[in-house]
């Protein structure tokens, strides 16, 4: 067999090393290659000239490429998700990105059924508008088509139901190995003062027994990511630590059976219950920093007083303006769109936007963006921009984008770890076959 059949290569799509069957084969699967096809066939090669080679992406499956999507034309499916019958919010299973990140927001680009699209990388959902004749079954189709599992959600509300859905698991693990470990220390507590004989062996078995729950349900989020890693061929910061689980289980296993050398299901479940909290109570703090701002909302979203054809005042919410509608700013309130002063006078505090502490004079033709907030006076806007495609708007997103993407420190700390999680792991080892003869339980 030619050599050359019997080296792993790299998928050109999402980065697995593969045992290729052909000199030709490029691509891990079938739906790899018809991803790279598509995205080739639109001319968005730049997608994988943004993507980190350090963050393999998730091997396309052919099911998921037969699927179909007919269900989100659906009247009722649409009724339920869909915002004004015309956006909704879908969400991306593995969205970790910048490079998905810019191959979302240019949806429109090269699907006519999308009139725009928007990312919210602290809540892996892409939001989308559809065009007049679009359909969101032809939405979710492209992005099947680009690899990407989609589903619909129905609001924020929804999606803070998802994240507590898997905040209650991650607390039930926490909570098993809390309850488990505050036990097995009770035994502990008695082996390390002197306890022998069979009442020893038997709170031995018995702590083995308390932490089998935490050696196994709470400690699989380790063993997934791991096993993922590794799958990968890339080391993450779970190998050592499944390393050390499994040395202990072992060591462990030796030590009540055979009735010599130490015992360590008190430290395994500590150090699981520990790396539990500390990591719930680190992603708690990341969803906080990532998650969507609502300070546009909260400078935006009220209600304004549209002036109608007649000259009639009509009360409806801020984000139902449009371009070209009129607008009676009347007392002190912030201003939900950019346009311009038609008539009248008034003072504006425009410190949001430029920073400026001074409130300024505004009068006919003066222009005035989102944010600002009126002082005094009574006047007309000409909404130029509606809220959603303001220059606040704009800064949000693009300031929630930032803090969505890596920074090239981060990058660079991320390739190094995997040469330092590389030398402690030999360090490890190096220790523990130092002290194997002369101490072994010391040098585990």
């Amino acid at each position: 067999m030619d050599q050359a059949l019997l080296s792993r290569h790299a998928c050109e799509h999402c980065g697995t090393d593969f045992l290729p069957t052909s000199i030709q084969q490029r691509f891990c699967c079938a739906g790899c290659e018809f991803v790279f096809g598509f995205l080739k066939g639109q001319g968005l090669e730049r997608f994988y000239e943004m993507r980190d080679p350090n963050e393999p992406l998730c091997p396309v499956p052919s099911a998921v490429l037969s699927s179909t999507f007919e269900m989100y034309d659906d009247p009722l499916l649409i009724s339920k998700f869909a915002t004004s019958g015309d956006r909704m919010r879908f969400y991306i299973e593995g969205l970790n990105c910048s490079a998905c990140l810019w191959l979302l927001e240019k949806l429109p680009d090269f699907c006519d059924d999308a009139e725009w699209s928007r990312v919210e990388m602290g809540t892996s959902t892409l939001e989308v508008k559809k065009s007049n004749e679009g359909s969101f079954a032809n939405i979710a189709f492209v992005l099947n088509r680009l690899g990407f599992r989609t589903r619909p959600v129905r609001d924020k509300d929804a999606l803070n139901e998802l994240s507590q859905r898997e905040s209650r698991l991650t607390l039930i693990r926490i909570g098993v190995a809390g309850a488990a470990t505050g036990n097995i220390m009770i035994l502990a507590v008695s082996l390390y003062a002197g306890a022998s004989g069979e009442i020893a062996r038997q709170f031995q078995y018995l702590s083995a027994l308390i932490s089998l729950p935490v050696l196994t349900f709470c400690a699989w989020p380790f063993y997934q990511s791991t096993y993922f890693s590794l799958k990968a061929r890339r080391l993450n910061l779970d190998a050592p630590i499944v390393a050390a689980i499994f040395a202990g289980i072992v060591a462990s296993a030796w030590g009540v059976f055979s009735g010599t050398g130490e015992v360590y299901f008190d430290s395994l479940s500590m150090l699981v219950f520990l790396l539990l909290s500390s990591r719930f109570a680190l992603r708690r703090l990341q969803s906080e920093h990532l998650k969507h701002n609502d300070l546009g909302e909260d400078l935006l979203l009220r209600t304004v007083n549209r002036i109608l054809g007649n000259g009639q005042l009509e009360s409806v919410s801020s984000m139902a303006i449009q371009k070209g509608d009129r607008i009676s700013v009347d007392g002190e309130c912030f201003l939900p769109a950019d346009g311009k002063v038609e008539n009248g006078f008034g003072v504006v505090d425009i410190s949001v936007m430029t920073g400026e502490s001074e409130p300024i004079d505004v009068f006919k033709g003066s222009t005035i963006l989102a944010g600002s907030r009126n002082l005094a006076g009574k006047w007309i806007l000409a909404v130029e921009c509606p809220p959603a495609q303001t220059r606040l708007a704009e800064i949000l997103r693009e300031t929630e984008k930032s803090a969505g993407t890596k920074s090239d420190f981060v990058k660079f700390s991320d390739g190094v770890s995997q040469w330092f999680i590389s030398v402690v792991g030999l360090i490890a080892l190096g220790v523990a076959a130092y002290f194997f003869k002369s101490a072994p339980s010391e040098g585990i």
